[in-house]
C-alpha cells in the first residue's frame, strides 16, 4: 500500500508521528520476510486473483452442517 493511503485509511486511530516512528521497523520486516522467501503474493496480486477465483467452504463433522 502506498504511505498515503495507509495515512488516510489510520488517520484517526493513530499520530502521524507514531506512523512515521514505525515506518523504518515496518521496511524491515517486510524486506525481510521478501528475502526470506515467505511473501509469495503482494496484496494487487491477491485482489486481482480473487476476482477470478472460484472458492467454495464444504463443511464436515460440523455443528452447522446437522439436519436436526
Amino acid at each position: 500500500m502506498a504511505l498515503s493511503e495507509v495515512l488516510r485509511l489510520r488517520g484517526g486511530n493513530f499520530s502521524q508521528f507514531s506512523l512515521w516512528l514505525l515506518l523504518p521497523f515496518s521496511w524491515a520486516l517486510a524486506v525481510k520476510d521478501r528475502q526470506q522467501g515467505k511473501v509469495r503474493k503482494t496484496h494487487r496480486d491477491f485482489l486481482l486473483t480473487q476476482k477470478t477465483s472460484n472458492i467454495t467452504v464444504q463443511l464436515i463433522n460440523s455443528s452447522l452442517n446437522n439436519d436436526d
